[in-house]
């Protein structure tokens, strides 16, 4: 699935035979995975696809929304903090998602909250590794 991702990527930055819409709906279709190779694939090709867009601001804002659209339910799937259990890889997932919360998502009010309360408990207790953990720093 990776390898679908960013040949698709490397095809757009190529300029040949695929446009950057069409790789937006094939982007669509992973909106319910859960595989941290994958979801690090994704995190390439938009944010390649960020740095395209921005200059056209109409279809800029289009993929924002977009692209919070694909990163907002991975929040649900594997939250903010550490399961017992948990294993690598989804602690490097983690990490990936609040990337691309923090990219396309921070107008989302519940990320906002997310975000502000992690960050002030750990201006409060910078020893409080559960306030920040290091898989989210």
């Amino acid at each position: 699935r990776v390898g679908l991702i960013m040949d698709a990527y490397a095809l757009v930055k190529a300029n040949q035979m695929m446009t950057p819409e069409a790789l937006i709906k094939l982007l669509a279709g992973y909106k319910e995975e859960e595989d941290c190779v994958v979801w690090q694939g994704l995190a390439d090709a938009l944010g390649g696809l960020e740095s395209v867009l921005s200059e056209d601001e109409a279809m800029y804002g289009l993929f924002c929304k977009f692209a919070k659209q694909l990163v907002l339910p991975l929040v649900d799937k594997v939250g903010w903090d550490a399961k017992e259990g948990d294993a690598h890889l989804t602690s490097i997932l983690r990490g990936i998602m609040v990337s691309l919360l923090s990219t396309f998502c921070s107008d989302d009010e519940q990320v906002k909250a997310e975000a502000n309360r992690r960050c002030e408990a750990f201006l409060e207790n910078p020893e409080d590794a559960t306030a920040l953990p290091a898989d989210i720093k």
